[in-house]
């Protein structure tokens, strides 16, 4: 349970529950719309176009292609998120593509 809400202080306050504890964060507005900005940007779904590392990563192998199913559940990820192209390729996104530059 995430619940986030501001306050007329300029300030926002996130209630983060992980199991038996209530954990309250409190976040300046300015932080908090740029964690939005960001997160919009790495916002991924079905049919985007992107460019994936796939095992073993210290080989560093990438590919390019869109995406069939996003297997990881987490909106955000450490290590980048599981995806499964439309050609069956398995990887971790490293990098969303835009459909007219990054090519």
């Amino acid at each position: 349970m995430d619940v986030v809400y501001e306050t007329a202080k300029g300030y926002f306050y996130e209630i983060k529950q992980k199991s038996k504890k209530v954990k309250t964060v409190r976040i300046p507005k300015k932080k908090y719309k740029k964690k939005q900005k960001e997160d919009d940007k790495n916002k991924i779904k079905v049919g985007d176009m992107v460019k994936i590392i796939v095992k073993p990563y210290n080989k560093k192998k990438m590919v390019t292609g869109k995406i069939k199913k996003i297997l990881t559940k987490k909106k955000n990820h450490t290590r980048g998120r599981k995806v499964r192209l439309e050609d069956g390729t398995i990887g971790r996104m490293v990098k969303k593509l835009n459909k007219n530059k990054d090519r």
